[in-house]
């Protein structure tokens, strides 16, 4: 290479495409989060009653959790202890909900302290940790599978019948 091919690229463009801003790009990993679920507390309600979402994915920056339509606004601002297996890991999250969709809301955390981040990170850690064992030992029973399967076609010949024993 030499200047001339570096001069070219001092032309280049790079934008986001029409409707899009960089705003509205994850900035945080999410992962699918089974047994996780979120608990919000009413403070306005007379009861202070306690209502349990299930979370759909989470990152450090955010999750999106199932929910009635019409049950969140966006931009309302939400308080909400993340449960896993039904244990309180980070308590007291504030958040706002980013979007609200018929099968649930987008929520962001905002102004978290350093120990929740940490939980929050660690949370997400530790699925991606599972996630990966689980794809591993699919990948591992699928090929041991093949491989008995490849076993038994080598052991019977494509002419030989005798495997199949099918009484009428």
């Amino acid at each position: 290479m030499n200047a001339d091919d570096f001069a070219e690229l001092s032309n280049l463009s790079l934008s986001m495409p029409d409707g899009e801003s960089s705003a509205q790009h994850r900035t945080k990993f999410r992962i699918m989060a089974e047994g996780v679920s979120v608990r919000l507390t009413w403070p306005e309600r007379a009861d202070k009653g306690l209502d349990s979402f299930d979370v759909n994915d989470i990152s450090a920056g955010g999750l999106y959790m199932k929910a009635p339509e019409g049950m969140f606004a966006a931009g309302q601002s939400i308080i909400l202890d993340v449960l896993v297996l039904g244990r309180c890991c980070v308590g007291a999250i504030k958040a706002h909900v980013v979007r609200s969709s018929k099968n649930g809301c987008a929520v962001a955390f905002e102004e978290l302290s350093r120990n929740q981040e940490l939980r929050l990170d660690k949370i997400v850690l530790e699925m991606q940790k599972r996630g990966i064992a689980q794809s591993k030992k699919n990948e591992l029973e699928a090929d041991a599978r093949r491989a008995r399967e490849m076993a038994a076609s080598a052991e019977y010949g494509s002419s030989d019948t005798s495997c199949l024993k099918i009484k009428l």
